[in-house]
């Protein structure tokens, strides 16, 4: 069973619900569902918090359990913060349904740091993509898009 949830812009952020024990009906939903499953699945820029060593798998085929991954922007934007805050208070009914929390956020280790800090969230539901890579692949924004205006030096 998949289902994807786009939220408001001011959310930017993707909820994706896979049961890993009905991946072989996972297929006869719709390509992008398949295609999103398989894209998260196979992402190789994912990278612990702590340690900053490359993650294998984010989604877990276990029969019995389901992942709810959450794909923010920035780690250190605000709206990521609240919204896993959110998260982390329903954390154990969650956990009581049989549901991994996974989410990914564009950072490196240190706002990693600081963001498992802020938001009482376990290292063990967070994933980090420093380069925005598998957003990219999604095709999500991966936070502002800021440029220097003309005039203004760059240095």
């Amino acid at each position: 069973y998949s289902r994807m949830i786009h939220y408001p812009q001011q959310c930017r952020a993707l909820l994706f619900l896979a049961a890993a024990s009905l991946l072989p009906q996972l297929y006869a939903f719709s390509t992008p569902a398949a295609s999103t499953y398989n894209t998260i699945q196979s992402a190789n820029s994912l990278l612990d918090p702590i340690s900053g060593t490359q993650q294998t798998s984010v989604i877990q085929q276990d029969n019995k359990r389901k992942s709810l991954v959450v794909l923010l922007p920035q780690l250190g934007e605000f709206d990521s913060a609240e919204y896993v805050e959110f998260l982390t208070a329903v954390q154990p009914s969650l956990e009581e349904n049989d549901i991994d929390l996974r989410i990914i956020g564009i950072g490196d280790t240190t706002a990693a740091a600081n963001f498992l800090k802020f938001t009482n969230l376990s290292s063990e539901n967070l994933y980090i993509d420093p380069n925005g890579e598998l957003h990219k692949e999604l095709e999500l924004a991966c936070g502002p898009e800021l440029s220097v205006p003309d005039g203004v030096s760059n240095d």
